[in-house]
């Protein structure tokens, strides 16, 4: 996943959060590996699922759960625990 994909991903047309965006990503990629065992990284579901892990963490720039964001998060859930089932 590369940080061009993600900046359009999110609508960002500006370079000044670039080392955040970068951040998200890897915690992003990271989160998932270790939830998943042998992930397919390249994988649609996957990469989907990096896209919105990025985007919660980018746009609520909060590392807890709130009500509003609650739907977004189940679906996160509900992503990673598909790829663990399947693998």
């Amino acid at each position: 996943m590369t940080l061009d994909e993600v900046k359009n991903f999110l609508k960002v047309d500006f370079n000044d959060d670039d080392r955040l965006i970068e951040l998200e990503i890897q915690a992003a990629m990271e989160y998932i590996n270790d939830a998943v065992d042998n992930c397919d990284m390249e994988s649609a579901r996957v990469r989907l699922l990096i896209l919105h892990i990025v985007s919660t963490l980018y746009e609520n720039r909060l590392y807890t759960i709130s009500n509003t964001s609650g739907k977004v998060q189940y679906a996160l859930r509900s992503m990673v625990l598909q790829l663990q089932l399947g693998n």
